[in-house]
Formats: structure tokens, sequence, C-alpha cells
């Protein structure tokens, strides 16, 4: 019989699970995947865990827009898992960026699904950050 891993025994420490993804959109899968897969392993319920995977879909397809016809061959996606809060982080680098826009729909669906989003570029990493706290 396979060991069952309780959240509470991943919720004080700290793991880090990263991805580079090609710059395609056939690939959201994996990270969608990916987001509820440790979505789940941290004890975040059904709806939490379709949102974390949700606005990780979104944030990907925003990132694969603005990174299209440019140099850039691939994204990172890391997901930080600390005690009860996920944070995940979108990254390339700045140079790579053909366009973005702040008003886009995905973002808008992003902001209603975690609890903390935002956008950092300081010129040579351009980053989407987004966080949610576990509710218990």
């Amino acid at each position: 019989m396979a060991e069952r891993i309780l959240a509470e025994d991943i919720l004080h420490e700290t793991e880090n699970v990263e991805l580079s993804l090609p710059v395609n959109a056939a690939y959201i899968s994996a990270a969608k995947q990916t987001a509820f897969s440790v979505a789940g392993r941290m004890g975040f319920d059904a709806q939490e865990q379709h949102d974390i995977k949700t606005a990780v879909s979104e944030a990907c397809a925003y990132l694969i827009k603005g990174l299209a016809g440019g140099a850039a061959k691939a994204y990172t996606i890391t997901f930080r898992l600390t005690g009860g809060h996920i944070s995940i982080s979108m990254s390339c680098p700045s140079g790579d960026i053909t366009s973005f826009t702040d008003g886009d729909n995905n973002l808008q669906k992003i902001r209603y699904l975690v609890d903390h989003f935002e956008i950092l570029n300081n010129g040579s990493v351009f980053e989407i950050a987004m966080s949610k706290n576990h509710n218990e």
C-alpha cells in the first residue's frame, strides 16, 4: 500500500517545483496539470485547486501572447510552497517580450482567482507573480 502524504506534513517546509516550457500554447496543459497537482498536494480544496490551475493557464496564455514572434524559446514557471501558501512565478528575459497590455482579459481573470497578483519588469527579467493562501 502506498504511503499517503498529508498536507500537514509539508505545510511547514518550503518546496520548489520548477518547469521550463517552450513558448507554445500546446504546453499550457503541462503547466495546468502541475499547478493542480501541487495545489492538491498542499491540501487546497477542489475549488482552490481549480482556481490555481485556471490562473496558471491564463498567465501562460498571456505570457505566450506577449512572447509571440520574439526570440524567446522558453519561459520558466516556479511553484514555491510554504506553510499553506503557494507562490507562482512565470519569468523570461525582458528583451524577449514583444507586447503586453495591462487591460488584457487574462489578467482580469487572474486577479479574481488569486490573493496576490503583480507583473514585474526590472529591465532584464519579466515576471508574472501570483500567490494564494490555503483557506483552512
